[in-house]
């Protein structure tokens, strides 16, 4: 016999279950304490594993194996190197981690619906080397209220910004109205 296993559970298989997910059991999953041990990785809105994300995870994974790794992705299917758990975008299980994980890794920035708790952490890796115009810096990217609005939301969720060199963390400090703590 062949088993075919759904990309979405029961509870979660529609556009509306799943925004009952974000909406009601989100919020209640907050309540839940953090996990100190549990990394969240993301890569390009959860469409890749690539990038300064996927170079973290394989070193944490290879050298801190204590610690609790998870992907986010669209896809459940794409592969992953090491022993992290694939966790598809805006399921219940992506909302559990969410709510309990202690690190999150990015290279652009999570969805606009992830609440940063005290004590989560956000590092923001970047994807490239700036050598274009960024964030706040793009003419006509930001221009309308709301969607600047949203934009220095999520910039203010990180934590740390990992750039390669002081003259990027000159260029990301102006483009993103960066004021924390860059790593090199």
């Amino acid at each position: 016999n062949l088993k075919v296993d759904h990309e979405w559970k029961a509870y979660e298989n529609t556009r509306k279950k799943r925004r009952i997910l974000k909406k009601y059991i989100y919020p209640l999953l907050r309540l839940l304490p953090l996990n100190k041990k549990t990394i969240i990785f993301e890569g390009w809105w959860g469409a890749k594993y690539h990038c300064n994300p996927k170079y973290l995870y394989e070193y944490i994974n290879k050298h801190y194996p204590k610690y609790r790794c998870i992907w986010f992705l669209n896809d459940n299917y794409i592969p992953i190197h090491g022993n992290a758990k694939r966790v598809r975008r805006k399921s219940l299980q992506y909302y559990y981690y969410l709510s309990v994980g202690k690190y999150f890794v990015n290279n652009v920035n999570f969805h606009d619906e992830y609440v940063k708790r005290k004590g989560q952490i956000e590092i923001q890796t970047m994807h490239g080397t700036p050598l274009k115009t960024l964030g706040l810096d793009v003419p006509g990217e930001l221009d309308d209220p709301q969607d600047r609005e949203r934009f220095l939301r999520r910039r203010a969720r990180w934590d740390y910004l990992v750039v390669q060199s002081h003259r990027a963390s000159q260029i990301t400090s102006s483009c993103y109205a960066y004021n924390k703590e860059f790593l090199r």
